[in-house]
């Protein structure tokens, strides 16, 4: 069993079908390498105690770094910033089906198990007969592969009724 204790900042705080999502932002320098390594699913106990605002114990910077400002973003990053969200069928098919790639549900639904996101993008490439999802958007007969995969299933999960 691995055992650690590190800093941590919450970062996010976001509701799914299976329960809630926390993510939390650690220094590099403070992460244990079990941790990291550990495959997505480990699970584990979780304790915690709030550090008071400002406080210097660490003598890292309190404020969050902004996405914007971060020497990784990039000009892409900015220009994002400041649109909408769009509706996920206003996506491009290649988009959609990265973020579907992405999804722990998807994974699960196309792979059996979650965090594999190469074998799930290996699923939807030979389910589709595409040699990469950028083929999503120039080719009618991969678009309406990825369409009808992609409602398969919305409909397999129930999140989409399926048609009589």
């Amino acid at each position: 069993m691995t055992e650690g204790a590190f800093e941590a900042r919450k970062w996010g705080w976001r509701q799914t079908k299976e329960g809630i999502v926390v993510s939390f932002l650690v220094h590099p320098n403070d992460i244990n390498a079990a941790l990291a390594i550990a495959p997505l699913g480990t699970i584990y106990a979780i304790g915690f105690r709030e550090m008071p605002e400002g406080d210097q114990s660490t003598g890292r910077d309190t404020a969050p770094p902004s996405p914007i400002t971060t020497p990784e973003a990039g000009p892409e990053d900015r220009e994002r910033a400041g649109k909408p969200k769009r509706h996920f069928s206003e996506l491009s098919r290649a988009q959609q089906a990265g973020i579907a790639c992405n999804d722990e549900r998807f994974q699960v639904w196309a792979c059996g198990l979650r965090g594999n996101v190469g074998m799930t993008a290996d699923f939807v490439r030979n389910e589709c007969r595409v040699g990469s999802r950028a083929d999503f958007d120039v080719s009618p007969r991969a678009k309406a592969a990825w369409d009808s995969l992609y409602i398969r299933y919305m409909q397999e999960t129930g999140q989409m009724a399926v048609s009589a």
